[in-house]
C-alpha cells in the first residue's frame, strides 16, 4: 500500500491505496493511522487533515470514518464524500 500527503494553504490532504490483493485486511486503516500519528510528530497536533473519497467507495469511507474523520457534508456532493480530522 501507499499514502501521501500533500501540503495545502492550511491543512493537508491524505490519499492511500492498498493493493487488490491485500484489501479487507485491515491494511487501509493501520497505515492510516500509523500516518496520521507521524505527520502529526512532525507539523503539531492541531494539523487539519482532509480527505476526498468517492461516493462509490464504501469501504474507503469506513476506514476514514474508524479513524476518527467526520463527514463535511457542506462539501460532499453527488460523486465524492468530504471528510475532515482535527
Amino acid at each position: 500500500g501507499q499514502i501521501r500527503f500533500d501540503k495545502e494553504k492550511d491543512y493537508y490532504t491524505v490519499d492511500y491505496s492498498i493493493d487488490k490483493h491485500f484489501r479487507g485486511k485491515g491494511f487501509g486503516q493501520k497505515i492510516l493511522i500509523k500516518s496520521l500519528r507521524k505527520i502529526r510528530e512532525i507539523e503539531g497536533y492541531d494539523l487539519t487533515i482532509k480527505a476526498i473519497v468517492l461516493k462509490s467507495n464504501i469501504s474507503s469511507q469506513k476506514v476514514f470514518q474508524k479513524v476518527g474523520f467526520t463527514q463535511d457534508i457542506n462539501l460532499s456532493n453527488d460523486l465524492f464524500v468530504h471528510f475532515k480530522y482535527k
